[in-house]
């Protein structure tokens, strides 16, 4: 038969399939296909005109796949930013946690960001594709979506201001300024490779931090 109940606990009975893989290990498993699938197609093509049945044929699944994981085409579009953001966030955050202080974290923010857009093109491009989507189908303004990727930068700000460090300035302009420019940096096409990044990310660097130091 293709499964069989076995039990990670009393009175739990875990499904597994044929394999020894749980249904849940297969759920995770169709979720994050659907997810490369998404980010491979909506890096060359705006998400409204990829079909759900497209993005399941990608994905090796079928629709009712994609409808037995997520509710809807907004839920899922949700779940492919997340990914793309907690991907980008944890480089991020290695990035400033190596810096000796919070400047250097801030020059390395900046720097890891456009490293980013060159060691995952696609992600970066679907990335954008999802912010003119998310614009065009729900009306949200992109100030809006910039103000909220730009937390950690206020905070870095911050912690800038009370080492002495950065100039008495109004940080959550400061930091919305700072993820404009590298969120640029996407539709550019000036990122092309790790050479560009480096230079990119070290001009990007050095002239915002003429611009913020003390």
């Amino acid at each position: 038969m293709d499964s069989m109940s076995s039990h990670g606990g009393p009175g739990e009975p875990v499904r597994t399939t044929r394999g020894g893989r749980t249904q849940a290990e297969r759920r995770a498993e169709t979720r994050r296909g659907l997810v490369a699938a998404a980010i491979a197609l909506w890096a060359e093509h705006p998400v409204a005109d990829v079909s759900l049945d497209r993005l399941a044929a990608a994905a090796g699944c079928t629709r009712g796949a994609f409808h037995g994981n997520f509710a809807d085409r907004a839920e899922f579009v949700d779940t492919v930013l997340a990914a793309i953001v907690a991907e980008a966030g944890r480089r991020l955050a290695a990035a400033v946690a190596a810096a000796p202080d919070p400047f250097a974290g801030l020059t390395a923010y900046i720097a890891e960001s456009v490293r980013f857009i060159a060691d995952e093109p696609a992600k970066a491009c679907a990335l954008a594709a999802i912010v003119r989507h998310r614009e065009a189908a729900g009306g949200v303004e992109y100030a809006d979506l910039a103000r909220d990727g730009s937390v950690e930068l206020v905070a870095l700000l911050r912690d800038g201001q009370r080492a002495g460090l950065v100039r008495d300035l109004d940080v959550g302009l400061a930091a919305e300024v700072i993820r404009v420019a590298l969120d640029t940096q996407i539709r550019s096409g000036r990122v092309t490779d790790a050479a560009a990044a480096e230079r990119i990310g070290a001009e990007l660097g050095a002239f915002f931090e003429a611009a913020v130091r003390r």
